[in-house]
C-alpha cells in the first residue's frame, strides 16, 4: 500500500500526531463535499425537474433532471455533501403564488413583492388588510387526510421588523387532527415560542423546526397526525412580536398596518416529515426517491468493489447529518450496505430507531443465522440534523467488529463504542451501495458528507484519534 507522505496536519504533538496516522491510503474516499460521486455508478428516471438542493450561494435551486444533489447548510453555508431522500408529494397546488389557493384571513396578497431563496422575485407579501385590532393574519386551506397519516407543513418566511411571529396550525374540525399549532419567533437563529402538537409514537417527525436561511429568511415546519378520515384543515399565520403568550399560547390584538406585512413562500404539505422543498404550479409536485432498485441509486458491483475491499478486515469512517425522517418504531436507515453478489444481507452502517434512535451497525453474516447483530453503542442517542462521525472495525482473523459513534458537539470526551468478540467476516463481498440497503430499501435521509475505508484493520488509538480529526 502506498505511504502518506504529504497532506497531513499535525495540529497537536507532532510525533504523537504522526504516530496515530495510519500509514496507508484510504483505498476508497469518497469526497461528497467536492460535489463529486468519484468511482460510484448512479442513476436516477425523472421527467420533472421537482428536486432542490441548497447552492453554494444560499439560493434554492431545482436539480438537473436524474442528476445527485449536493446541497449546503442553509445558516452557514458550508457543503454537507450528497443530500438522499424519499419519494415525497407537495400537495399545495401553488406553493409559490399563494394568492391561488386557499381562503385569506385579514390579509391582502401582493405577488412577487421581493426576492424569493431561489433569487427570483417571486415572494409574496401578506399584508394587513385594514387597521382593525385584530390577533392574527392567516391563509387557510383543506385536504382529505386518512387516519393515522402524519402530514408536515412548511413554509419560508421574511419577517416585516416586528411581524415577525408565525404559526402552523392544523385545525381539530371533523375529527381530522387533535389540537395542534407551533409559533415560531423568526428573529436571530429562530425558536419555538409555543407548542401544543399533540405529539405521537413518532420520533422525529412531531418535532417543529425552524431553519435560519441567507438573506433574512427562516423556513419552519411543523407535523401532526390525523386522528381520522376527514377533511382536515390546515393554516399559515402571523403576528405581532410580543403578541403570544409563551406559557399557554393566548394572543393578544394589536392595530394593524396596511402598509405592513412578511413576504411567504414555497409553501409545502406533505407526508411524513420536512423534505426539501417541491415547488408546485397548479397541481402536485412529486420528488422521486433518490435510490431505487439494484440498477438504479448510488452503488458500485463487481471488479469496482474487488479493487478496494479488503474481504478479510478493515476500516471505515462515514460523516453524516441527518436523517429527518424517523418516525415508525423498528425504522432503519442505511448510509452505505456491502453485499455479496446475491445481495444476501452483510455489513451496513445505519441509524435505527427503536424506541430510541441510535447509530448503530449491523451484520449477518450467514443465509441461516445472524452471525452479529445491531452494534448500538447505549450511551449514545441520536438527535437529528446533527453532524456525526462513526467508524466501523472489522477484522476476520481475530473475529471481532468494533463501532464507533463521536458527536462534535457533545462536552464530553468519550468516544462511544460497542464490540462485538464472535464475529465472522464474510469473504464474498460484491456489492456496494450508498444511501440504502441492498435492494434499495430502508434508505437513509440525509447528507452524507464523506465515506472512506482503509483496507486494514486500523488500531483503536488510530481510529480513535481520527475521528475527531476527519
Amino acid at each position: 500500500m502506498p505511504v502518506i507522505t504529504t497532506g497531513i496536519n499535525f495540529t497537536d504533538n507532532p510525533a504523537t500526531e504522526q504516530s496515530l496516522w495510519p500509514l496507508i491510503k484510504p483505498s476508497l474516499h469518497l469526497d461528497f463535499k467536492s460535489e463529486s460521486l468519484g468511482p460510484l455508478n448512479w442513476s436516477k428516471t425523472e421527467t420533472n425537474r421537482t428536486s432542490t438542493y441548497l447552492n453554494s450561494s444560499g439560493f434554492v435551486k431545482k436539480a438537473m433532471l436524474g442528476s445527485p444533489r449536493f446541497t449546503h447548510n442553509p445558516t452557514t453555508l458550508r457543503p454537507e455533501g450528497l443530500l438522499i431522500e424519499a419519494q415525497a408529494t407537495n400537495t399545495f397546488p401553488y406553493s409559490e403564488s399563494t394568492s391561488s389557493y386557499g381562503s385569506d384571513f385579514f390579509i391582502t396578497i401582493a405577488a412577487d413583492d421581493y426576492q424569493s431563496p431561489d433569487g427570483i422575485t417571486k415572494a409574496d407579501r401578506w399584508k394587513e388588510s385594514d387597521t382593525a385590532s385584530r390577533a392574527q393574519h392567516w391563509k387557510e386551506h383543506s385536504l382529505s387526510v386518512t387516519s393515522g397519516q402524519v402530514h408536515t407543513i412548511s413554509m419560508f418566511v421574511r419577517p416585516d421588523g416586528d411581524r415577525n411571529v408565525f404559526a402552523l396550525h392544523f385545525f381539530p374540525d371533523n375529527s381530522a387532527f387533535g389540537q395542534g399549532i407551533c409559533w415560531f419567533d423568526c428573529t436571530g437563529d429562530g425558536s419555538v415560542l409555543y407548542n401544543d402538537l399533540p405529539g405521537f409514537d413518532q420520533c422525529v417527525a412531531g418535532m417543529p423546526t425552524i431553519v435560519k436561511y441567507p438573506r433574512g429568511w427562516y423556513r419552519i415546519s411543523a407535523s401532526n397526525k390525523a386522528t381520522a378520515t376527514a377533511t382536515g384543515y390546515f393554516s399559515y399565520r402571523y403576528t405581532k412580536q410580543g403578541n403570544i403568550n409563551t406559557s399557554n399560547g393566548s394572543i393578544g390584538n394589536y392595530t394593524g398596518d396596511t402598509s405592513r406585512g412578511p413576504w411567504i413562500w414555497g409553501i409545502q404539505n406533505e407526508l411524513g416529515s420536512i423534505s426539501s422543498y417541491m415547488p408546485t404550479e397548479g397541481g402536485t409536485s412529486t420528488r422521486l426517491s433518490d435510490f431505487g432498485p439494484s440498477n438504479e441509486g448510488l452503488y458500485m458491483s463487481g471488479t469496482a468493489v474487488e479493487d478496494f475491499y479488503s474481504q478479510g478486515k478493515g476500516t471505515w469512517f462515514v460523516v453524516s447529518t441527518g436523517p429527518t425522517n424517523l418516525y415508525t418504531n423498528g425504522t432503519n436507515h442505511h448510509l452505505f450496505t456491502l453485499s455479496n453478489a446475491a445481495q444476501d444481507d452483510a455489513a451496513t452502517y445505519q441509524v435505527r430507531y427503536n424506541g430510541v434512535a441510535r447509530l448503530a451497525s449491523w451484520g449477518s453474516f450467514s443465509s441461516i443465522v445472524s452471525e452479529w447483530n445491531f452494534h448500538e453503542p447505549a450511551a449514545f442517542n441520536y438527535v437529528p440534523y446533527r453532524r456525526y462521525v462513526a467508524a466501523l472495525a472489522l477484522d476476520d482473523v481475530a473475529e471481532t467488529c468494533k463501532f464507533w459513534c463521536y458527536d462534535p458537539l457533545d462536552t464530553g470526551t468519550t468516544l462511544r463504542y460497542y464490540e462485538d468478540n464472535n464475529t465472522t467476516v464474510r469473504t464474498d463481498i460484491a456489492s456496494f451501495r450508498v444511501g440504502s440497503y441492498t435492494n434499495g430499501g430502508q434508505p437513509y435521509l440525509g447528507t452524507i458528507e464523506s465515506i472512506r475505508y482503509y483496507p486494514e484493520r486500523l488500531t483503536d488509538a488510530q481510529i480513535e484519534h481520527m475521528i475527531k480529526r476527519i
